[in-house]
């Protein structure tokens, strides 16, 4: 390569000088194998030396084996401060699964470290996690150094505790996401919510709530058939709806329905909610029959004949 070639040749030459941009002065290069071995350094108070650079506005990396067809430039000194300001931005997840600002911060930020350590800059929240790691960051994009921490709504479970009633799932939603309290069913019972307040939205860990219950009395269904075919009693909890039977039938009769009282004077609806015992009484109408008379007359040796 001409980096092997330029060592050989003496009349190579070269003047290298060094703006340090407020750094230790450094004197020029006049020598190629001074320059092709280790560049000198500055220093300057309150900096870090990042590099040299061969235009004043650092786009270019001064690179020593790079061909060139002159060894006469200037090499700019390159500095970032040893601290400087960052602008820490805080954003929690919302509702509808983006995320807001919350808050910004200013800090003190050490440029010598090659890192973010996201522990020295996160804040708590409840009902938050931090959703973020190790930030990197370029020496050579410094001045525009920011970091952004994400903090997720964290998944809490609400356990239900149906104290006997039907057994329905938890609800496992996110912090803050909105909960309908499940309505429980327990045969004999009647269901009056949960013995704490239920949440409207997901509350800090979630929680266990526990079914509340009134116990609801037993009540008889008892059916009188009045000469009819019997009819079982019905065994159900008051405010319950008594299934109907099968209707009793009674050789001659059309049955008519269940009536509340022997007198037949109310006919009751089997699609009542009960609340006490009762008693039902079968009312009856004779059936109507169809039927043919036949005549007979007797005869002189006592014979009867079918008249025509």
């Amino acid at each position: 390569s001409l980096f092997f070639i330029l060592i050989g040749c003496n009349n190579v030459k070269v003047n290298v000088t060094f703006e340090t941009n407020g750094g230790t002065a450094i004197e020029a290069i006049t020598n190629l194998d001074d320059i092709l071995g280790v560049l000198p350094t500055t220093t300057k108070d309150g900096y870090m030396f990042i590099g040299w650079y061969e235009d004043s506005a650092f786009t270019i990396p001064f690179e020593k084996e790079k061909e060139r067809e002159s060894w006469e430039l200037t090499l700019y000194a390159k500095w970032i401060p040893l601290e400087i300001d960052i602008e820490v931005e805080h954003y929690l997840e919302n509702l509808e699964g983006g995320y807001v600002l919350d808050t910004t911060e200013t800090h003190d930020f050490d440029t010598a470290s090659i890192a973010i350590d996201l522990s020295g800059y996160q804040k708590t929240y409840e009902g938050f996690s931090l959703n973020g790691a190790l930030t990197v960051f370029d020496h050579d994009d410094i001045e525009n150094l920011s970091l952004k921490l994400y903090y997720s709504r964290n998944v809490y479970t609400i356990t239900i505790d149906e104290d006997g009633g039907i057994a329905v799932d938890d609800i496992s939603v996110k912090y803050g996401y909105p909960v309908t309290a499940p309505v429980l069913t327990k045969v004999g019972a009647v269901f009056n919510g949960y013995t704490t307040t239920f949440p409207d939205n997901m509350p800090l860990n979630g929680g266990n709530y526990v079914a509340s219950w009134t116990a609801l009395d037993e009540v008889t269904v008892t059916f009188e058939s009045n000469g009819g075919t019997a009819v079982a009693a019905l065994e159900m909890y008051e405010t319950e709806i008594a299934t109907e039977p099968a209707d009793p039938t009674k050789m001659g009769y059309d049955f008519v329905g269940w009536y509340t009282e022997s007198t037949f004077v109310n006919l009751y609806d089997l699609s009542t909610v009960l609340t006490t015992n009762l008693t039902l009484y079968a009312k009856w109408e004779p059936a109507l029959v169809n039927f043919n008379i036949e005549y007979y007359y007797e005869e002189l040796d006592g014979s009867f004949t079918k008249a025509s």
